[in-house]
């Protein structure tokens, strides 16, 4: 490994969070700051449903009926991550990771169907946010959502630093990430790392294959 050759000790270690928790607690945060974002925008221009993406008022719609206790919850949650993630930088200064579960997504291959954007847009009308709660669509949109980004949420949610970089490339061209997650407020720790393992490994280069 290129860490090691540089005489970096790297160690393997569970992770020190919960992948399944972590994403709830993200998007339950995430929505509720939309809903208060389109709420805004209603109130300030006077936009109307059609002005708005069916995702988006899908998901300020699910807000709205899930109350303000879950976002206080995962507020809260949100600081047992970052005691999880100090406890970790206690012994360790980076935690290394990919950058994405999947090689790089074709463009438009996260888009909401057509139909589902239409059933979007008739829950919000109808403001059936509880049946949507209900129904599961929290466990879904977490799949769907952040099942080929699984890792990147722990720096946003802790406010820790994190840096990715492109030190693999897949047979078909593509590169694949390596995420490096700090300490708070080791930004230029991360930064130098980087530079050392560019200079080691560069990648200025090298461009992604033609589609």
């Amino acid at each position: 490994m290129l860490l090691s050759d540089l005489g970096h000790r790297v160690e393997e270690v569970p992770p020190p969070y919960d992948d399944a928790a972590l994403a709830r607690d993200f998007l339950t945060i995430w929505f509720a700051q939309l809903y208060q974002h389109v709420a805004d925008a209603r109130q300030r221009t006077g936009a109307r449903d059609r002005d708005f993406e069916a995702d988006t008022l899908a998901v300020s719609e699910l807000a709205r009926a899930t109350g303000v206790l879950a976002p206080i919850l995962a507020l809260e949650n949100r600081n047992n991550h970052i005691r999880s993630l100090s406890t970790f930088h206690e012994t360790f200064d980076c935690l290394l990771t990919p950058t994405l579960a999947t090689p790089p997504l074709r463009v438009g291959e996260t888009a909401t169907p057509r139909p589902l954007q239409q059933v979007a847009r008739v829950a919000s009308k109808l403001r059936a946010g509880k049946v949507m709660a209900h129904s599961g669509i929290l466990d879904q949109l977490i799949q769907e959502s952040l099942g080929w980004v699984p890792y990147t949420q722990l720096a946003n949610i802790t406010g820790r630093p994190a840096i990715s970089v492109p030190l693999h490339w897949t047979a078909a061209g593509l590169p694949l990430g390596v995420q490096l997650v700090g300490r708070l407020g080791a930004d230029g720790d991360l930064l130098q790392l980087a530079a050392q393992l560019e200079e080691a490994g560069p990648w200025a280069h090298r461009y992604p294959a033609p589609a």
